[in-house]
């Protein structure tokens, strides 16, 4: 029987995934959109969209109509970080 592969190495204990971390790794996506000039980049939506997931945001109604309620701030604070490391 096939498991799912743990997050924890023995070795170096728990995979610790933060914000940043995350966000840069989006970053690093490939964004086909952007030559189509759709005005949102992808870090920004896969955040938004990884955020209200974690909110029980769970259809894609639900996560677009969650990230309009949030105030700019958090939407703002979605964007990654120039120089933000992995």
């Amino acid at each position: 029987m096939d498991s799912t592969p743990s997050t924890t190495d023995h070795a170096t204990g728990p995979l610790v995934i933060t914000p940043v971390r995350l966000l840069a790794a989006f970053a690093t996506a490939p964004d086909p959109w952007r030559v189509a000039s759709i005005d949102y980049p992808l870090p920004a939506v896969l955040g938004l969209a990884v955020t209200a997931l974690l909110c029980a945001h769970t259809s894609v109604l639900a996560i677009a109509e969650w990230g309009k309620r949030q105030p700019g701030e958090l939407r703002a604070g979605l964007m990654p970080r120039p120089g933000a490391a992995l």
